[in-house]
């Protein structure tokens, strides 16, 4: 619920100007209800908002969104960890269907320019 409530403020007072940052969004929650939340928050965003958004997701099957979402890009975000077992992004691949996590990537169509 408190998930719901803050995915809500977000985009609620999100613009087009936003960065808009979603962790497995609909998690914990019976399989095709959490999907279906996360890509009902995934195309309003798209559709309504225009916000720069990473939505990271263990649901593989939304990957299938980028060729229905102009704006949708799939990437993988590979890691490197350290001695201080901190996690640091070196860079984003991008990908089409894949079973890991997937950040999604709205209004960002070449992905160096964030690496």
């Amino acid at each position: 619920m408190v998930e719901m409530m803050e995915a809500n403020n977000a985009i609620s007072h999100a613009t087009k100007d936003s960065l808009i940052l979603f962790d497995e969004l609909g998690r914990g929650t019976a399989t095709y209800d959490g999907m279906a939340l996360a890509q009902s928050i995934i195309e309003y965003i798209h559709e309504h908002i225009g916000a720069k958004t990473l939505f990271a997701t263990h649901y593989h099957e939304l990957t299938s969104l980028e060729a229905s979402l102009e704006h949708l890009v799939n990437v993988h975000v590979a890691t490197l960890e350290q001695m201080v077992r901190s996690l640091s992004f070196i860079r984003l691949n991008q990908v089409q269907q894949t079973n890991r996590t997937v950040f999604t990537l709205l209004r960002l169509q070449d992905c160096q320019q964030i690496c």
